[in-house]
């Protein structure tokens, strides 16, 4: 009977330990992971190291203004500018350059413009009635011409509201007219358009395009960022899509995110090269070679 007893407490203990290990063990890998997901938040993705310098600066700068007194009175006053008859909620917004002309895209579809948002409230709809069943998912303005804009049509929500588009469309003339861009038509690309997040001009007039799989039947053999060329003849993929693209993705549900255009002209976007996978993440740069005619990408951080 005792050789029993012993023998029963004896196999607790062994389990209650190893029980012990593996938490630990787990613990560890939580621990690990966590440090891991903290450093990739906080690097310098030119140096891959995290600069501690500039940390300190920041947080010195935050002590700084906890001094500052919070300005309160007219001084910042808002004041609601419209459009109010937009279909929808104003989902975009560009301004041409060196106006303060805006342009202004309905979620539900439809785009309009004022003479002047710093001195007139007024607004006009710039596109036909036909253009309000699309979501305006992003406009456009060229950088170094205020009569070119582009907006582009095709939004996803994430859920059974998604909206597929007609591609993008232009105008040459500040927004009078608009035409569509035949090549980015979802029925002459393979679907590639259906879907657009973000659309940006970049100075040499070429359109970089990042667009996204929808919630739909409408399948695309190809997602991620594109390059619409200036003269609207060409549209090629540059980053994503099951073999294509200067980096070749693994996935051909890629989905280009974001776009901007940095003051010399070098244009940043954002991607996810396989959507199953969270660690594909990644921020591009692109700057045009004027030695060869085309955008060289040359570089790529993991985010």
């Amino acid at each position: 009977m005792k050789n029993t007893i012993l023998l029963t407490s004896l196999c607790l203990v062994i389990l209650a330990s190893k029980g012990q290990q593996v938490k630990e063990n787990n613990s560890e890998e939580n621990f690990k992971k966590q440090r891991e997901t903290e450093f990739r938040a906080m690097r310098d993705p030119e140096t891959n190291t995290i600069r501690y310098d500039l940390i300190y600066k920041a947080l010195e700068k935050r002590a700084e203004m906890k001094n500052y007194k919070t300005r309160t009175g007219p001084t910042l006053k808002w004041n609601e500018l419209g459009p109010k008859d937009v279909a929808g909620r104003v989902s975009e917004l560009a301004f041409t350059k060196g106006t303060f002309r805006p342009f202004a895209g309905g979620d539900m579809g439809g785009v309009w413009s004022n003479p002047g948002i710093s001195s007139n409230f007024s607004w006009e709809k710039k596109t036909p009635d036909i253009f309000s069943y699309y979501n305006i998912s992003s406009i456009a303005t060229h950088p170094n011409n205020a009569s070119i804009i582009y907006f582009a049509t095709g939004k996803t929500f994430g859920n059974i509201t998604d909206k597929p588009g007609d591609g993008i469309l232009k105008s040459i003339n500040g927004g009078l007219t608009w035409h569509v861009v035949n090549i980015t038509k979802p029925a002459n690309c393979l679907n590639r358009t259906a879907f657009i997040n973000k659309i940006k001009v970049a100075n040499n007039g070429d359109v970089f395009v990042a667009t996204a799989k929808g919630n739909s039947n409408i399948v695309a053999d190809k997602n991620g960022i594109f390059v619409l060329n200036a003269a609207n003849t060409t549209f090629n993929l540059l980053v994503g899509g099951l073999g294509g693209g200067i980096f070749i993705g693994t996935d051909a549900n890629s989905i280009g995110f974001d776009i901007e255009r940095s003051v010399n002209g070098d244009m940043w976007f954002s991607g996810l090269d396989k959507p199953t996978s969270p660690t594909q993440r990644a921020l591009y740069r692109a700057r045009w070679d004027i030695s060869v005619n085309k955008w060289d990408l040359f570089h790529k951080y993991q985010i």
